[in-house]
């Protein structure tokens, strides 16, 4: 059961953590960057300690937000201050 699960995380982690990087490196731009890993994060499920080991584009730990029975992913955007009119958001049932 752990096995099945390890072998199901970290694949998305590692998306997370090296696809950055790379999606940089080959054109795209930093909102492309943040709405795929909020993507990312939203498949992940409601926990949130893995949004906190990853950032966005800009340096800032992504954000969960509950509301209801929902998980609402936030980047601060590029001026890396949560609650402006710049942030990303994204969220899963």
């Amino acid at each position: 059961m752990v096995a099945t699960a390890v072998l199901l995380v970290a694949p998305l982690l590692g998306a997370l953590l090296i696809g950055p990087s790379l999606m940089r490196a080959y054109g795209p731009s930093r909102v492309d960057v943040a709405c795929a890993q909020i993507h990312q994060l939203a498949r992940l499920g409601h926990s949130g300690w893995h949004a906190r080991r990853v950032h966005d584009p800009w340096g800032t730990p992504y954000r969960a937000v509950h509301v209801g029975d929902r998980t609402v992913w936030v980047s601060a955007g590029p001026d890396r201050v949560f609650g402006t009119a710049d942030d990303l958001t994204g969220g899963r049932r």
